[in-house]
């Protein structure tokens, strides 16, 4: 179990690197907050992305991994939970989502939804600003 936290924590920070080497920060209307949580007593680590929209609104967009794979869900950080301005933000950019509520949270379904534990760093980095920059893009 330790050396599974320790290759988890590994494939996260890597991904974060990726992700940070980008100019997404810069170039989004909306400021971008980012880091990791790596809880010790769990297999799971994350990386964290918040997009503050508004005064009542912080996105949060987390790209999780498992042993099973990464996946993506999203909740409104002010309220610790998903909100229905959450689930409007990510529908107006037709982003694909089911409702987890367990954690209450939206988990990503759409095209390319998880990736394989074994993904590479490049790939999974890629894979999380891709859906970064949706999230951030404005409407026409």
């Amino acid at each position: 179990m330790i050396e599974m936290q320790k290759d988890m924590r590994k494939k996260v920070k890597q991904l974060n690197e990726v992700v940070l080497s980008d100019d997404v920060f810069s170039q989004s209307p909306y400021p971008i907050k980012s880091g990791f949580w790596l809880p010790s007593a769990y297999l799971v680590a994350v990386s964290w992305y918040t997009i503050v929209i508004s005064d009542s609104l912080s996105l949060q967009f987390n790209v999780v991994l498992t042993p099973k794979g990464w996946y993506l869900d999203f909740f409104d950080l002010k309220l610790k939970r998903t909100s229905k301005q959450v689930e409007d933000w990510v529908n107006d950019r037709k982003i694909k989502f089911k409702l987890n509520s367990e954690k209450n949270r939206l988990i990503y379904i759409g095209e390319n939804d998880s990736l394989p534990y074994s993904a590479s760093p490049e790939d999974s980095g890629k894979w999380a600003l891709d859906m970064l920059k949706r999230l951030t893009a404005t409407l026409d």
